[in-house]
């Protein structure tokens, strides 16, 4: 399901120089909490109120005189999409010595890194034989959570060729014997895999959904073709609506193919509710886990016996999938310009390909035909045994990410500048994140070690911009 076909260089070059100038979004207030709302439609601008209000919900655990809003956990890692997604942004780096149980930010994901048998085709890694998918550091009264990890830095020195030493920091996890925290828990199975990750930024999401997969296959070239060291690929997964397999383009794996998968993936696994697309009422407890399969649900009648169904999640999705993107800031300036230049010559745009046109969404015809510049090619690249995970996730190895998103950034910096960056959060700039690409990026991270000062603050004005 992948194409050979690659734009080179030189041709997206001549596209990003002439595109940065187009405003992303056409809304009156490109403020970041502002939806793209198109004011003759008042039963989408109301739905996306709803929604607001669903992700933005403390559920309760059951049985609860709350009945709308009951069906939290047995085991969960928070309360509300909020929680982890505060004002829609990502979440924060953790501190040095701090405990994955004190944060609703970062979370840790499981998988097993020798096959047992089969892999089910819903399922995207092995999951841990007694924790699942995820470690679930909260529980509802009556259960012990699943076990946490303290969070440990090591420092790494980078050498510029001008001399500037920069301190890069390594993460270790480091599983947290505490007796009363950890009472009656196993061990972490031999042969998982540990992957954490930092929540993600919600920006554009519906503009994502509406990408047609032709248009993130054109910069597919997973047999690099072209010679120039970037091999691109999609990630194709499991579409459980459809029941067939299709591109990944969310999550830091691509492992999630539509809007309403991830967003139902996320009640689920972080909040523990059932959903249309994963009915489990216990959420990602295992068959070891008995007490926790056996605990209340929140399933109800009136929600199509299940804790949030395809109404409120639809909400959610068109709430979510209206946010804009700012507008690019600073563009006028000669720093900018001097920016764009670097992002070109270290060839950035190999993988974060800037400017797309939306096609169909199933969301809102407001997202249909947009010029977006989300600059992300959404395929997965080898960055390197530095940023490798624990354990694949479908035909993503270890090694390979999805190009992250670079919109937004303006924003995300000014609202949580402590966020930090990566799928965990181990660079706390910018500047770190650079030096941390790896593997098909190593062409370009070396570019940007001989590069001038003044070239590499222009580099990130022009990042900080966007």
């Amino acid at each position: 399901m992948t194409s050979h076909f690659c734009f080179n260089t030189q041709l997206k070059a001549g596209i990003f120089a002439s595109l940065l100038f187009i405003p992303i979004l056409t809304t009156a207030s490109p403020s970041f909490p502002s939806p793209i709302s198109d004011a003759s439609n008042q039963d989408a601008d109301f739905s996306s109120a709803l929604g607001e209000a669903i992700f933005e919900k403390l559920w309760a655990s059951s049985p609860s005189s709350t009945l709308a809003s009951d069906g939290l956990g047995p085991l969960f890692n928070a309360r509300s999409c909020h929680t982890c997604h505060l004002n829609e942004g990502g979440g924060k780096r953790p501190n040095a010595g701090e405990s994955t149980r004190n944060t609703s930010t970062f979370f840790i994901r499981l998988g097993l890194t020798q096959a047992p048998d089969e892999l089910k085709p819903e399922h995207s890694v092995w999951p841990d034989p007694i924790y699942g998918h995820q470690l679930q550091t909260r529980s509802v009264q009556g259960l012990v959570a699943e076990p946490s990890f303290a969070i440990m830095y090591a420092s790494k020195n980078v050498r510029f060729d001008d001399g500037t030493i920069i301190e890069l920091s390594v993460p270790s996890y480091k599983l947290e014997l505490n007796e009363e925290l950890n009472k009656g828990i196993s061990s972490i199975h031999q042969h998982t895999g540990l992957s954490p990750r930092l929540s993600p930024h919600l920006t554009g999401m519906g503009l994502i959904d509406a990408l047609s997969d032709e248009d993130i296959l054109a910069n597919a070239d997973p047999d690099d073709e072209d010679k120039d060291g970037i091999s691109g690929r999609a990630n194709v997964v499991w579409d459980r609506k459809t029941a067939s397999w299709k591109i990944g383009r969310f999550g830091y794996k691509a492992t999630q193919p539509t809007l309403d998968q991830q967003n139902q993936s996320a009640f689920n696994g972080d909040i523990g509710l059932s959903t249309p697309l994963f009915q489990t009422a216990s959420g990602d407890c295992t068959q070891q886990q008995i007490t926790c399969l056996n605990a209340p649900n929140g399933n109800s009648p009136h929600l199509d016996n299940l804790e949030i169904n395809q109404k409120q999640v639809n909400w959610v999705n068109i709430y979510l999938g209206t946010l804009p993107v700012v507008r690019i800031q600073n563009s006028a300036t000669a720093a900018f310009e001097q920016g764009k230049q670097q992002f070109i010559a270290l060839n950035c745009i190999a993988c974060h390909v800037p400017k797309y046109t939306t096609a169909t969404s199933s969301l809102s015809s407001t997202l249909e035909n947009r010029v977006i510049l989300p600059f992300s090619d959404f395929l997965l690249h080898d960055m390197g045994d530095a940023l490798a995970s624990g354990f694949t996730e479908y035909s993503a190895s270890a090694r390979e990410w999805r190009t992250a998103p670079l919109w937004g950034m303006s924003k995300r910096l000014a609202k949580n500048p402590q966020g930090g960056f990566l799928h965990d959060g181990r660079a706390k700039t910018i500047n770190e994140a650079i030096l941390w690409h790896g593997g098909e990026a190593s062409a370009s991270q070396a570019a940007y070690l001989s590069s001038s000062l003044k070239d590499r603050n222009a580099l990130l004005y022009f990042l900080e911009s966007l």
